[in-house]
């Protein structure tokens, strides 16, 4: 049996990656990620680990951008000279599909070339790794990203297993379960992988692939999720009701990003998950009951405003519950919630507001008077001219459109239209 040595565990670090996409090259949101893997850095130099595991998922593309070039560089350079190997295999994103970008490998190949990563991967030729600690071998197998194949090349993986003259094991995967709540890309379950463990062939399974941390300790199975929030996804949820000019909040539910820091002590396993300080993403969900568009208006942006203040903060608005009687979807305000705080980013609000079929993202309507515009000065029209009467058919349509069932409101409403047409000053058009 080993004696001791200690090991971090992380995954889906996606350097590279600028989520969400803001137009404003001040805010560009690539370094978060490169911050969240320097911070793990830091940590395993501080803690004094034996070596640092990363279950796939390293760069968002693979051929990453340069400040994701430089991130990894540096970082791993950092580590070489401390001593701390680091071991990786390949998820998703660090292999490109292109055919012939595969001939001479990926970003990964090019790391272990200048010494900088120890690349496992059951389909290389280095399929497993052994880290002598002391007296003690450490075998670290990689089973990387393989699609709807995962099974087959675990089978495979079994059949040709090896444990040598070693003292514990490690298994790297990059891939969900699909017996978990909300299964990403899961091809393998639970069983498949406690099945290893309970049989004594794996000491320690170190996932990736799922952005949201989990764990089964009784399966020796572990899942840091990724190191930065990667979309809403992965958000925490700030729930709200809005009643009589009044904003209760009713709870949070609070997601944290982080790594696992492990310490084996003669076999047994002690798995801390760590947390690392993200920017703060938050899903901002508030429940209305009858609601007019200005009483949604109001109470999204309290909403909103009460989590504004710190500067390092993402949101997006979901508007849930029910509209008045008389009031659609597209009589929400939606581009003025969207603009309400000075907050880093403020997304699009999500509409799930009952008597709509499903919840999806409500966007403005594409604006039609550029192209009327362009209609009426086909037809001979003058620049000003053109602009009369589009703003007159804007208007007839949104007349004609009423958002109540209601016959006599509908009469008013034609009368209007009507009316609006009888005041127009057609001796004004000119062609």
């Amino acid at each position: 049996m080993p004696r001791s040595f200690s090991f971090i565990h992380l995954a889906d670090t996606h350097l590279g990656l600028n989520w969400p996409v803001i137009p404003d090259i001040k805010r560009v949101q690539i370094p978060a990620y490169g911050k969240a893997f320097s911070y793990v850095v830091e940590k395993a130099i501080e803690y004094g680990v034996d070596f640092i595991l990363h279950s796939g998922d390293f760069v968002e593309h693979p051929r990453p951008t340069i400040p994701a070039l430089r991130r990894a560089i540096v970082e791993l350079r950092r580590l070489k000279e401390e001593g701390i190997p680091f071991i990786v295999t390949r998820g998703t994103h660090d292999s490109s599909k292109e055919y012939f970008e595969k001939l001479g490998g990926d970003f990964l190949t090019v790391l272990e070339d200048d010494g900088k990563v120890i690349y496992v991967e059951y389909s290389r030729k280095r399929k497993y790794y052994d880290l002598k600690i002391g007296e003690d071998i450490v075998r670290i197998y990689g089973l990387g990203e393989y699609g709807i194949e995962q099974r087959k090349i675990l089978n495979e993986f079994l059949r040709s297993f090896s444990s040598g003259n070693t003292d514990f094991r490690i298994l790297l995967i990059h891939g969900g379960l699909i017996d978990r709540p909300y299964p990403v890309g899961g091809v393998l379950s639970t069983a498949d992988l406690a099945s290893l463990y309970r049989s004594g062939l794996i000491n320690y399974i170190a996932l990736g692939h799922d952005h949201q941390h989990f764990e089964y300790r009784e399966f020796g199975i572990y899942n840091p999720g990724s190191t930065e929030f990667c979309s809403f996804k992965e958000a925490s949820k700030i729930f709200y009701s809005f009643k009589d000019n009044e904003l209760k909040e009713e709870k949070r539910e609070i997601r944290e990003k982080g790594f696992y820091l492990v310490e084996v002590d003669n076999g047994e396993v002690h798995a801390k998950f760590e947390k690392i300080p993200t920017r703060k993403i938050f899903d901002v969900i508030v429940r209305f009951n009858g609601a007019s568009p200005n009483e949604i208006l109001e109470g999204m942006i309290l909403a909103l405003e009460r989590n504004a203040k710190d500067k390092n903060v993402i949101l997006r608005p979901v508007i849930t519950g029910s509209l008045a009687s008389g009031y659609r979807a597209y009589d929400l305000r939606l581009k003025d919630i969207q603009e309400s705080v000075d907050a880093l980013y403020v997304g699009w609000p999500v509409c799930s507001l009952e008597g709509i079929t499903s919840p999806s993202t409500i966007t403005l309507a594409k604006s039609y008077e550029p192209i009327l515009q362009e209609y009426f000065k086909r037809r001979g029209y003058n620049e000003e001219s053109s602009k009369k009467l589009t703003q007159l058919t804007v208007q007839i349509v949104k007349g004609l459109n009423p958002s109540s069932e209601d016959k006599k409101e509908k009469e008013v409403r034609k009368k209007k239209v009507l009316k609006l047409i009888e005041d127009f000053e057609l001796k004004e058009v000119k062609r």
